[in-house]
């Protein structure tokens, strides 16, 4: 099993990086991954497209009503929102959280493609679910779950600390993916 002190050795002991090269070998494996890419992006449209208009179904019928026009800024809005929709509207915000998690899954799977692809192995469809089985899946979500809190403890601190803790928290789900044999504590 693998530590953060054999992760270390082998960053001290690797060869210095150049840069071209680096671009390079970039450039050919985006040429080989641009397919999956899309694949992913298609997946992520079709299981999100309708909760996401299922979400925007209440503002859409209080417009057609032409109550919209009348009460937008207006606390008149919100009541109206709460008095028809209130507990549907709940609801529909943890099943989008729900299809959310699901959605970053096919990331991480997304990235395992990425990974496979950059060390030769061929394409295979059930990579994309590969973070949907058992013991991958509550790390998964447990590393999901500590993502999700340290960007609202970020946003809840005036935004000002979300700007430092974006580019650690858009490395994570990588670094993750290419070491999901680690734990994630």
């Amino acid at each position: 099993m693998y530590s953060v002190q054999t992760l270390l050795n082998k960053i001290q002991t690797s060869k210095s990086i150049d840069f071209g090269e680096l671009f390079n070998e970039s450039l050919s494996l985006y040429k080989k991954v641009w397919a999956q890419g899309l694949l992913m992006q298609l997946f992520s449209i079709v299981i999100m497209l309708p909760f996401l208009i299922s979400l925007y179904l209440p503002y859409f019928s209080l417009a057609l009503d032409g109550d919209l026009s009348q009460n937008i800024g207006t606390e008149d809005l919100s009541r109206a929102l709460v008095e028809e929709y209130g507990t549907s509207l709940i609801w529909i915000y943890l099943i989008m959280f729900l299809v959310g998690i699901i959605s970053t899954l096919f990331y991480l799977g997304f990235y395992r493609i990425v990974k496979e692809m950059d060390h030769g192995n061929s394409f295979v469809m059930s990579d994309f679910f590969y973070f949907f089985k058992g013991p991958v899946l509550a790390k998964a979500i447990g590393l999901l779950l500590a993502y999700t809190g340290i960007s609202i403890l970020a946003a809840l601190l005036c935004f000002f600390p979300l700007i430092y803790a974006v580019v650690p928290l858009m490395f994570m789900l990588p670094v993750f993916v290419y070491n999901s044999h680690l734990s994630i504590s």
